[in-house]
């Protein structure tokens, strides 16, 4: 039985963020797999392949400590759609905020191709970094 797309994201968030598992995460990215981040982030762009991912996480990791609650995965076919809070705790000002995530998965033969990441308070995440926001958690 083929595996399916709420199936992979969960193995990919629950097993492998959650756990640790940087390089079980990159294993389930397709090579030609894209990450898409805000560009008003310190992270945004597009990260390509299981290599772009391990730069994107060390790329967040490296300013921010990240957590999740709240973790919905709905499947939606070849997509999955992740809801969630996001905490990001910035490393240079220790400020912290909680926010409302989305996030699109496209999966193709059991890999993740695309990962669209929409963060509802980017501008702020980006601003934690230099503390131009109050905590909020």
């Amino acid at each position: 039985m083929a595996i399916t797309s709420k199936e992979v994201v969960e193995k990919f968030l629950l097993s492998g963020y959650k756990n640790g598992d940087i390089q079980g995460m990159a294993a389930l990215v397709h090579p030609d797999g894209v990450f898409h981040e805000a560009e008003s982030l310190p992270f945004g762009g597009d990260w390509r392949g299981p290599e772009g991912l391990l730069s994107l996480i060390e790329a967040i990791t490296s300013q921010y400590t990240l957590s999740f609650r709240d973790l919905e995965v709905l499947d939606c076919g070849d997509r999955a759609i992740v809801k969630a809070i996001g905490t990001f705790v910035s490393k240079k000002s220790g400020a912290s905020m909680d926010v409302p995530m989305a996030e699109v998965y496209t999966i193709r033969d059991g890999l993740i191709l695309d990962a669209d990441v929409y963060h509802k308070e980017a501008a702020q995440v980006a601003a934690l970094h230099d503390a131009k926001v109050e905590s909020q958690v």
